[in-house]
């Protein structure tokens, strides 16, 4: 096993600073009627993986895993496998891969590598400069993104990692924040956040082939069909006039088939549902739905005002949505389910920050 390397960081990720006087709020954790200990998921079922980020500098990022069956929720999965351990600071994403799971951890610099089987730890990659997606580029390798919160930057570039070694094996220039990616079989799509381009990668000669200008806050790139990928551009925090934006690309050229304008800035988590072929994006404490034929945005589910919407999943095998709720940041979250309606069953308690879901067999 490689030895964990844990680096300290002095950059604040974007997404906090409108919310860091919560910093000096004392946690609370709610009882959790449904919470029991960890065991395996009944073989068929997709287990309901949740990513608690964690605080910003806490060090408290861990996994959560939700039965739909049983309607119970496992929290602190990765403490309770590997001996109280840590899993990191900031667990940005997750990707799933051949019975791994690949744990983005921001401010930490690194990427844990767990066994899916029970959490435990497999092998970590370190020294990677404030890592943000992992996408498998190769049957051995991957490609990460890498945060800047300097908007001037022109020296940020994105690490090629050996998913063998779990060491840094290239690295590709890059200026400014790296963000989203989508591997398509020798295409990755990265989203490059403050020059609000999308980038054509190609996984054997690593080079960038092509590009496409977007708009500032491009963030987000998820597969759609026919061939075609959908872009989201959250848009700039720091400008009143400006709104987040969905683009529509054909891939065969990068070509702008049309784009769709949101009500304002800071729109995120694209999920596309292929089998409703539903567009949702949550916005303003809401979770809205997407027309891309008519370009019409529709509200959906509402967040309460004691809610803060933080990302959401759906679970098509039996037609629930999953939204985070992170509550005030500082308090251990909630995963709240709704059926294909909107209307609410249940929630759970989580961990600190629920902030992304994910569904692994």
């Amino acid at each position: 096993m490689l030895q964990i390397i844990k680096r300290n960081s002095i950059h604040v990720e974007l997404k906090f600073i409108p919310l860091i006087i919560l910093i000096f709020l004392s946690a609370c954790v709610k009882p959790n009627p449904h919470e029991k200990k960890y065991t395996p998921s009944t073989v068929g079922i997709p287990r309901i993986i949740i990513a608690n980020e964690g605080g910003f500098g806490k060090g408290n990022a861990d996994l959560s895993s939700i039965d739909p069956l049983t309607n119970t929720i496992q929290n602190e999965l990765y403490k309770n496998a590997n001996n109280n351990g840590v899993l990191g600071d900031v667990l940005q994403s997750i990707t799933f891969k051949n019975g791994l799971a690949y744990c983005v951890l921001n401010n930490s610099g690194y990427i844990k590598v767990l066994n899916l089987s029970d959490f435990k730890l497999n092998a970590t990659a370190n020294n990677l400069n404030q890592p943000r997606y992992f996408s498998p580029i190769s049957i051995n390798s991957a490609i990460v993104s890498s945060l800047s919160l300097n908007k001037n930057s022109v020296n940020n570039p994105m690490s090629i990692i050996s998913t063998e070694t779990f060491n840094i094996i290239a690295s590709i220039p890059m200026s400014g924040w790296t963000e989203g990616l989508l591997t398509i079989g020798t295409k990755t799509y990265i989203c490059n956040y403050y020059k609000g381009m999308l980038y054509e990668f190609n996984n054997t000669s690593l080079q960038i082939e092509d590009s496409v200008k977007l708009d500032y806050g491009c963030s987000e790139v998820i597969a759609y069909k026919n061939g075609q990928i959908l872009v989201l551009c959250n848009g700039d925090f720091s400008n009143s006039n400006s709104t987040s934006k969905i683009f529509q690309l054909d891939t065969a050229n990068l070509g702008i088939i049309k784009s769709i304008v949101l009500n304002t800035s800071g729109y995120s988590n694209l999920l596309y549902i292929a089998s409703a072929d539903n567009l949702l994006v949550q916005g303003e404490n809401k979770i809205h739905k997407v027309n891309i034929s008519s370009t019409s945005v529709d509200l959906f589910i509402t967040g309460l005002p004691n809610q803060t919407f933080y990302g959401f999943g759906y679970d098509e095998k039996f037609e629930k949505y999953y939204v985070c709720d992170a509550k005030d940041y500082q308090q251990r979250g909630q995963v709240i389910v709704y059926d294909k309606t909107g209307t609410k069953l249940t929630e759970y308690t989580a961990g600190y920050i629920p902030s992304k879901v994910y569904f692994v067999n």
